[in-house]
């Protein structure tokens, strides 16, 4: 059951929870609803996007790999 600061507005929603186990059970359901929904397949997109930025720039040539060079030479 959710007490104290869990029971203010929720940041994406602005509802309020009840606090109780049959609104989390209807939680957790609108939440695996959504997932399979586009909702889902938009998040999935998006991290594979993410994922992909990350690789290049984690890459040999990357620039993320660049910065952490550069400051690992600056403080050796």
């Amino acid at each position: 059951m959710r007490t104290g600061l869990g029971l203010k507005p929720m940041y994406g929603t602005g509802r309020v929870p009840r606090g109780t186990r049959e609104a989390v059970g209807n939680e957790i359901r609108e939440i695996i609803d959504e997932c399979r929904g586009e909702v889902g397949r938009e998040k999935r997109r998006n991290a594979q996007r993410l994922k992909g930025e990350l690789a290049e720039a984690w890459g040999e040539d990357g620039v993320a790999r660049a910065a952490l060079r550069a400051f690992l030479e600056r403080y050796d």
